[in-house]
């Protein structure tokens, strides 16, 4: 368990006061208040191995839930290229492991993004990647978007 300092509470106490959070933001500021970046970070690391920008997708997800446990506007999108076989998806698997028990209520899904197409033609349309957001959580989740590249590859030949 890390240790809360002077600013820690100061922002906690001052987000407190402001609008009513979703449930599941209540869920994530107890699990940011009990794990550490480097706690979280090593869960991650241990199980993704010799993947060297792993740290920097666990960061971007931990600022992610930070903003939303505490109420911050913020838009975290990240986008992850690298070759076939070289562990996004096992880096996938590897959050969506830890997070199953963790804070079992956050959504996390994977939308292969090969079976997307433009709105007008067959196949599903773009609004698909965010229905399992649509319930009760606000938005509130991480969606990996896998086999993203092979899809600009091939509207790059279009």
């Amino acid at each position: 368990k890390r240790e809360k300092n002077h600013f820690d509470s100061v922002i906690e106490q001052a987000m407190e006061e402001l609008k009513p959070l979703p449930k599941i933001a209540y869920k994530i500021r107890d699990w940011i208040k009990e794990t550490s970046f480097n706690d979280f970070c090593k869960a991650i690391t241990d199980r993704v191995k010799g993947q060297e920008e792993t740290e920097i997708v666990v960061a971007n997800i931990y600022n992610y839930l930070k903003c939303v446990a505490y109420g911050k506007t913020h838009n975290n999108n990240m986008f992850l290229a690298a070759p076939s076989g070289c562990g996004k998806t096992e880096t996938y698997r590897a959050i969506s492991r830890y997070f199953e028990y963790a804070i079992p209520e956050l959504v996390i899904y994977q939308v292969d993004m090969t079976s997307m197409t433009q709105e007008g033609f067959k196949g599903k349309n773009s609004e698909c990647m965010t229905e399992p957001l649509k319930a009760d959580d606000n938005g509130i989740g991480i969606a990996f978007l896998d086999e993203f590249d092979k899809k600009l590859k091939n509207n790059k030949k279009a």
